[in-house]
């Protein structure tokens, strides 16, 4: 059985104190979701995670995700960026799909 991460308290509420490398990176819980969370588009969000060198967030615009998953392909996308030296945004943008939904 999985085993569930221990929880600490960032003042407001209990994150869990996980840390999970990828490509060189940190992906850790956001520490900084109060009582009233982010609304974004009628969505309210109480969890999520920033990509760190564990001194800052290095994601442009000090973007968060949703999940572990989506932080690890913002890292692959960052990367990609920087190898093909095309715009973090655009692909990113491209690669959730919103691209197709402004075209419908």
């Amino acid at each position: 059985m999985r085993k569930k991460p221990e929880y600490v308290s960032n003042g407001l509420i209990n994150v869990p104190n996980i840390t999970v490398e990828y490509r060189g990176y940190k992906i850790v819980p956001k520490r900084d979701f109060g009582n009233q969370p982010y609304l974004v588009n009628g969505c309210v969000y109480k969890k999520g995670y920033v990509i760190t060198d564990l001194v800052c967030n290095i994601m442009p615009g000090a973007t968060w995700s949703h999940s572990v998953i989506e932080a690890k392909a913002m890292i692959d996308t960052l990367h990609e960026s920087i190898e093909t030296g095309k715009d973090f945004w655009e692909l990113h943008r491209v690669k959730q799909g919103l691209m197709e939904w402004e075209e419908v």
